[in-house]
């Protein structure tokens, strides 16, 4: 039997059990839980760095609760692709449509992932959502300014989306434009430091430590598609801190599968292609934020 047949067999269940967040000084502090269980939990912790108090209590807690919900669905992936369970289960509502969204999330996204461990992701019933009954949140219209909050990468894309935001918005570009850094290192504080951009949001973001010893041991490692769930946390970042538009410089060689596989072409950078974009606006405008524009500038 293929390793991942037995791994998926001794953990056919992965839990989202579910999330908590508060301030911290003038951090917002948010912990997602995983579980398999009797067997292991897994704490996922993200810090949105200097929030203005004020503001973020003028957000409904509900339509900030919305956000951070889906966005944990999203960090799944850093610890399901261990275990590659069938049965995933949801603490709050989805309807079949936001079931349909996840399950393109997750079969489009980890399709690398299945290819390098030869995973056979077509046979019926491969993942299963069960959804919790309590919760059913409604989609919201925030107080936004028409600026824009651009994700700040290593490469050189983000860096050429910097430069033409500043030609095209001039003197007033401090005014416009932000900048959205998840583990901000020496390079991008370079890159914020040259570029004289004043407004930057900065969030860190930790994976549970028990990843890397799972790795160690054997059990299943592969790519997940990052820019994906990055597009959830800058949704919550873009109403948090009121810019309407969020923006990626995904380079459109995104769109072209590296290899095939079960007949179907896989793209390790599906999340930063047009399907993907796509899909995410609609999900994103239907079921989180009404009035969040979501594109990629190059």
């Amino acid at each position: 039997m293929k390793k991942y047949l037995l791994i998926r067999k001794k953990y056919p269940n992965f839990y989202y059990q579910g999330y908590r967040f508060w301030l911290e000084n003038n951090d917002l502090v948010i912990n997602f839980y995983y579980d398999l269980p009797n067997d292991f939990k897994f704490l996922h912790t993200i810090k949105i760095k200097d929030i203005e108090k004020e503001k973020i209590k003028e957000i409904p807690k509900e339509t900030l609760e919305n956000l951070i919900f889906n966005l944990g669905i999203a960090e799944i992936l850093n610890y399901w692709k261990l275990f590659c369970s069938q049965n995933i289960f949801i603490p709050n509502y989805l309807d079949r449509k936001q079931v349909d969204f996840w399950e393109k999330f997750f079969l489009r996204g980890m399709g690398q992932y299945f290819y390098e461990n030869k995973i056979n992701f077509k046979e019926n019933n491969f993942i299963n959502f069960f959804v919790g009954q309590t919760k059913k949140f409604q989609k919201d219209k925030a107080k936004l300014l028409p600026n824009f909050l651009l994700a700040l990468g290593e490469g050189k894309d983000s860096i050429v989306s910097l430069e033409l935001f500043k030609k095209y918005f001039e003197e007033n570009f401090q005014e416009k434009l932000g900048i959205f850094v998840v583990n901000p290192n020496l390079l991008h504080l370079s890159i914020i430091s040259q570029s004289a951009i004043k407004k930057r949001i900065f969030v860190e973001r930790k994976l549970d430590n028990q990843i890397l010893k799972l790795n160690q041991l054997g059990y299943l490692n592969g790519h997940i598609p990052i820019t994906g769930i990055l597009s959830f946390l800058i949704s919550l970042c873009g109403v948090i801190f009121g810019y309407q538009n969020l923006v990626f410089s995904n380079e459109r060689s995104s769109e072209e599968g590296n290899t095939k596989y079960l007949k179907e072409i896989i793209n390790h950078q599906w999340s930063k292609g047009y399907e993907f974009e796509n899909l995410f606006r609609e999900y994103l405008n239907s079921y989180l934020i009404e009035n969040l524009n979501f594109f990629s500038f190059l």
